[in-house]
């Protein structure tokens, strides 16, 4: 891993790779126990999911400030005082995932923004797989472009969801999700993460 910088984007790319010190074997006990799952497309679990509105226990202010969330069930969030925003771990002792938000300056599009991204993670991931990286419109209206791949960590095949979105003038933000390769559940989960987030202070990229 590289060593960390003040860039937050390439801080939140150091931790994603390595599931939020989450993902190595020693942190996923029942990993032989893992059933395969479902024969179904990202976007066919996530059409096939019912969407559930968040209760106010739910909303969660983000350590910014600048942005709310629903806290997804099953998840704990932590604010570290060394990072700009919260980080958030599957609190499942089976199934492991983090979801991590992080801001980058961007002056191009959100499609050039999700290009030089992909061009990142394929040079950082192990046994990186390209699977989609499209424009998207989320349940909440808001465009953004979103990269999913697959690769491997300390030998665990994992898949990540990557979703840039508007976010302050001359700034994308920037939401990276990572489960096990088979839990197409989570995936789902940080769908509607994302669609639940919520900018306090607008601006135009």
């Amino acid at each position: 891993m590289r060593p960390a910088t003040q860039n937050l984007f390439t801080i939140a790319i150091s931790v994603t790779l390595v599931c939020s010190a989450a993902v190595s074997v020693e942190a996923w006990p029942g990993l032989k126990k893992s059933q395969p799952a479902a024969k179904k497309t990202f976007q066919e679990a996530v059409d096939s999911s019912k969407e559930e509105h968040p209760t106010a226990e739910l909303l969660q202010t983000d350590r910014s400030a600048n942005l709310t969330y629903a806290l997804p069930k099953g998840w704990q969030a932590t604010k570290n005082p060394f990072y700009a925003h919260d980080l958030l771990v599957k609190k499942s002792t089976e199934e492991k995932g983090s979801l991590i938000i992080a801001d980058r300056e961007s002056k191009g599009s959100l499609e050039k923004t999700a290009k030089a991204l992909e061009d990142e993670l394929s040079k950082q991931c192990d046994s990186f797989k390209l699977e989609s990286n499209e424009m998207t419109k989320l349940a909440s209206g808001v465009n953004c472009a979103r990269i999913i791949h697959t690769g491997k960590v300390d030998d665990i095949e994992i898949r990540q969801v990557n979703y840039v979105m508007p976010y302050l003038k001359g700034k994308v933000l920037l939401v990276t999700g990572t489960v096990k390769k088979t839990d197409l559940a989570g995936m789902t989960v940080f769908e509607e993460f994302a669609s639940s987030i919520e900018v306090r202070k607008k601006g135009l990229l």
